[in-house]
């Protein structure tokens, strides 16, 4: 969709439309504008196409909301790619644009070595999980951004997707998660432990 060509500039939101999951098919609108069209286009969007959008675009949205990307941010950078997410993104309430993320939420847990912007291939870092009850201590596992944003090192609020192989990290402000980038995991035995020890909690999230 990004290099197609039309004379409506929201001929190409509209298309979209029948290419994403979506609950109905918005009006079109020729007096909206690209980003008001784009914004009607997520509000139609069934709940695992939205969590897409929280999951797969390394920056944050540089429109309205934090968690999901302006249709600048869509025409221009290439979502990574994934497996089944397990999150799903709900609206709070049909009237309005706010958000609730279902999702394995872990908190405060540690991400370093990523904080270096990159034009170039995937980065390596570390995510520190803090394994154990009675005697805690932290486990070091390897992460991977296939990007170049940079994410400081630093104590965030993560969301996991099924499976942990996808993550979104963030930080909380006003009870809401403020969206920041997102990594992966890089060794499926590290992901599988995760599994068996049951890392974070599945939970209602509000988003900015």
């Amino acid at each position: 969709m990004q290099k197609r060509v039309s004379t409506n500039p929201r001929d190409r939101i509209a298309g979209l439309a029948y290419l994403v999951d979506t609950v109905a098919i918005p009006t079109y609108d020729t007096t909206q504008s690209e980003e008001d069209a784009w914004l009607a286009l997520i509000n139609a969007m069934s709940f695992k196409s939205r969590a897409e959008l929280l999951f797969l675009y390394p920056k944050p949205g540089n429109g309205k909301k934090h968690w999901q990307p302006s249709w600048e941010q869509v025409m221009t950078e290439m979502p990574l790619r994934h497996d089944e997410l397990g999150a799903r993104i709900f609206r709070k309430d049909e009237t309005d644009d706010d958000c609730v993320c279902y999702s394995n939420v872990i908190n405060s847990d540690e991400v370093r070595g990523l904080a270096k912007e990159s034009k170039g291939g995937p980065r390596q870092g570390e995510l520190i999980i803090e394994k154990g009850t009675s005697t805690r201590r932290s486990c070091p596992l390897e992460i991977i951004a296939d990007h170049g944003y940079p994410i400081p090192d630093g104590s965030y609020t993560l969301l996991a997707s099924k499976g942990y192989s996808h993550w979104v990290i963030g930080e909380m402000q006003e009870g809401k998660f403020k969206k920041r980038s997102v990594f992966r995991m890089a060794d499926d035995s590290e992901r599988e432990m995760l599994e068996v020890l049951g890392v974070g909690e599945y939970g209602d999230i509000s988003l900015c």
